[in-house]
């Protein structure tokens, strides 16, 4: 059950990415084909006219599938669909149609997911840092189509942006938690990686070096 299944990341998709190394490792088919089968029923269940009038901020019932569009699931479930796309496109036991219907889908939820982005950067918590990383593989993986330039250079400006108003001058998360802690600061060294090639990217690397030392300092 799409919408009332006692299981919160349904729409968040965390199974593919181990679901399809199986399919590696074994050259079994019916991995991607699971994998094609739940994508598509996903969609037919939650049909993209239906995000319209939301925002990613909505929250679903305890012990329900979270709303599709919540950040949370946005963002992850872009991101993994970008981690195995490649791998389902060389699959020969899944279509063009199949592979275009997904590609459709993550550039309409990448179109809604975008607009939301710089109110969670300016919130200040792990949503925004995370947020950006997610775009990152959407932009590399979607680089043919030519809003993914726009994704990508305005993520870099948000990314600047985040790294100027999400941590204390000393490097400290404003979220005061250790365990996001850590796992932004891995997130801002990815993003540093992934925007690499950018010219003037390096002016972050000792705002970088203070969030490495901070936080390596508070674990």
């Amino acid at each position: 059950d799409w919408h009332r299944a006692p299981l919160p990341c349904l729409t968040r998709f965390p199974m593919f990415p181990d679901v399809l190394l199986a399919a590696r490792h074994t050259g079994d088919a019916k991995y991607s084909r699971w994998v094609i089968e739940h994508g598509r029923a996903y969609m037919a269940a939650w049909p993209i006219v239906e995000f319209n009038g939301h925002t990613t901020l909505e929250n679903a019932e305890e012990e329900q599938v979270q709303f599709p569009w919540n950040w949370c699931m946005i963002h992850s479930r872009l991101r993994i669909w970008s981690s195995v796309i490649q791998q389902l496109r060389s699959a020969p036991e899944v279509t063009d149609e199949e592979i275009l219907a997904i590609i459709k889908r993550m550039i309409e939820e990448t179109r809604f997911l975008f607009w939301y982005m710089p109110f969670h950067v300016s919130y200040k918590s792990n949503a925004g840092g995370t947020m950006l990383l997610s775009m990152a593989y959407i932009s590399a993986v979607l680089s043919d189509f030519r809003e993914a330039v726009t994704w990508r250079d305005q993520s870099v400006v948000l990314f600047e942006r985040y790294l100027d108003n999400a941590f204390y001058p000393d490097g400290v998360f404003k979220e005061l938690t250790i365990g996001y802690g850590v796992e932004v600061a891995l997130t801002m060294q990815e993003l540093a990686a992934a925007f690499r090639d950018f010219a003037g990217i390096d002016i972050v690397k000792p705002r970088l070096a203070q969030i490495i030392t901070a936080i390596t300092g508070l674990s």
